[in-house]
């Protein structure tokens, strides 16, 4: 899990242990949530999304705590506070 908090609203991923993904963002008056499926190469993650990619892009990489996504209009940073992804 990661995530961003704004002023007024807030971004969580949520990544489970079948490769499917949620990621809601929120903010006053508007919220979305784009689900997929992930697959991850090294200390990258790519985004597979069911609707339209969004404008922070599909693509992501892990650096220690955060997550930075990096091939969009901007570079959305999350933190990631629960990594028990494991085999």
């Amino acid at each position: 899990m990661a995530e961003r908090e704004a002023p007024i609203g807030f971004n969580h991923l949520r990544v489970f242990r079948d490769s499917t993904f949620e990621f809601e963002y929120k903010s006053f008056p508007n919220s979305k949530l784009h689900t997929g499926k992930i697959r991850i190469k090294n200390d990258t993650i790519i985004f597979k999304y069911d609707d339209s990619i969004p404008a922070f892009g599909d693509k992501a990489i892990i650096d220690g705590k955060k997550l930075i996504y990096t091939n969009g209009n901007y570079n959305e940073i999350l933190e990631i506070w629960l990594d028990s992804i494991s085999d």
